[in-house]
């Protein structure tokens, strides 16, 4: 296994900027192993300006509806992705330890696996005062993992197009309350196969764990409610049960679809 260290020190690692992070490297991780044919907001922007421009309107060429289809289906599965991570992040009885990104068929017969491994959060802070910040570091944060050497070397290697699992490691207090409408299901521990490639990235982070620079604000009634509610939260990597997820849908990668020798998505 290979392993790859992100240090996060510079930002208030809170709930919010750990999701937002894991988010940016699974769409990183997709379009570095050729399972989207270009950028993630490339394709956001391709998507939303067509359902703007023709919504409803089903376009006479077979082929471009279809690449639009899947073009559609990938965003739409990635944006239910990232609101959800957002959501159990935040929750107060569950700490993610870790997610892990596995490319192959079945997840039983991966080729691939990375492993986001997350670090102790900055909890009871108010996620609004740290946006600004966030988007200051986050890019640098990116750039940092992604033009580094050592993960390009570990990534740089081309893959045909197939089947994108997500997993998550809980440690939870207490029982959570799991909904039909949750993206992801209990599950056994993963089995990953002694052939597959595996990478580890560590998320680390050294600032001081006993500093709240948001807990004696004046803020709206809401906030300072969550704000308590989290100070009051003393879950920590070790609290609890540890307990496998795994995303109820797979993400299908695709390549890109030409014309004429033209992209499909330049004639949607």
């Amino acid at each position: 296994m290979i392993d790859f260290q992100v240090n996060v020190s510079d930002v208030v690692f809170t709930p919010f900027a750990c999701a937002a992070l894991i988010y940016e490297i699974v769409k990183g991780l997709l379009f570095q192993k050729n399972q989207i044919p270009y950028p993630y907001e490339r394709l956001k922007d391709m998507v939303e300006k067509r359902r703007k421009k023709q919504n409803g309107i089903t376009l006479r060429n077979y082929a471009i509806e279809t690449h639009y289809r899947n073009v559609s289906l990938v965003y739409d599965n990635l944006e239910k992705i990232n609101n959800w991570i957002i959501r159990d992040f935040s929750k107060p009885n569950s700490v993610i330890k870790e997610v892990l990104v596995v490319f192959g068929d079945t997840p039983h017969c991966a080729r691939e696996v990375f492993t986001i491994s997350v670090c102790a959060l900055d909890r009871g802070h108010i996620e609004r005062n740290h946006l600004k910040e966030l988007r200051k570091y986050l890019q640098r944060i990116l750039r940092n993992i992604f033009l580094s050497e050592d993960f390009l070397e570990a990534v740089d290697a081309s893959m045909n197009c197939t089947n994108v699992f997500l997993y998550m490691k809980k440690c939870c207090s207490g029982k959570l309350d799991m909904h039909s409408e949750d993206l992801f299901e209990s599950c056994l521990p993963l089995a990953i196969p002694a052939k597959a490639k595996q990478m580890k990235i560590n998320i680390t982070n050294d600032m001081n764990k006993f500093s709240n620079c948001c807990k004696d604000l004046s803020v709206f009634s809401e906030d300072r409610e969550e704000v308590e509610k989290h100070l009051e939260c003393k879950v920590t990597m070790e609290d609890g049960q540890t307990e496998w997820y795994k995303c109820k849908f797979a993400i299908k990668g695709f390549k890109d679809c030409f014309i004429d020798k033209v992209s499909a998505c330049e004639l949607w």
